[in-house]
């Protein structure tokens, strides 16, 4: 399944929702957006690696690796966007966990544009520099 697809609901939540379920539901899904594209494409890149650990599927991919595989580039715009991507992890955590904190149309909307940006940013990332990144990250995790 597309990714982007996550991004077609959330703005549908977005324009025609009008509860505070609506609103979080949509930076949950603008979020997934992202996610699902970003692991893909690390796990396109980096296959080799992932193999050579015993995982074989892009489930082993989890949350918390996507935006540190980011981070840990040389490269400081994919570093920027490592950071974006932490950012929008935080405020679908928030959306989805956090019941005290309120959420508006203006939250769904954030969210939205900012998976927008990094959605338009996927094609035009260099795959060796993720495989770098990647590659000095993954070991870290099995340490």
């Amino acid at each position: 399944m597309d990714g982007r697809l996550f991004l077609v609901t959330a703005r549908f939540l977005h324009d025609q929702g009008s509860e505070e379920a609506d609103f979080r539901s949509a930076v949950s899904r603008a979020y997934y957006a992202c996610f699902l594209l970003y692991r893909e494409m690390i796990f396109n890149v980096c296959l080799e690696e992932w193999q050579e650990r015993g995982k074989r599927s892009k489930k082993a991919i989890k949350h918390y690796y996507v935006p540190n595989c980011l981070i840990n580039s040389d490269n400081a715009d994919i570093r920027r966007i490592g950071k974006e991507f932490e950012s929008l992890q935080t405020k679908r955590k928030n959306a989805d966990y956090e019941m005290s904190l309120n959420f508006n149309q203006t939250d769904a909307e954030e969210a939205i544009q900012l998976a927008d940006i990094m959605i338009a940013e996927l094609p035009r990332l260099d795959s060796e520099v993720i495989r770098d990144s990647t590659s000095k990250y993954i070991p870290t995790i099995y340490d």
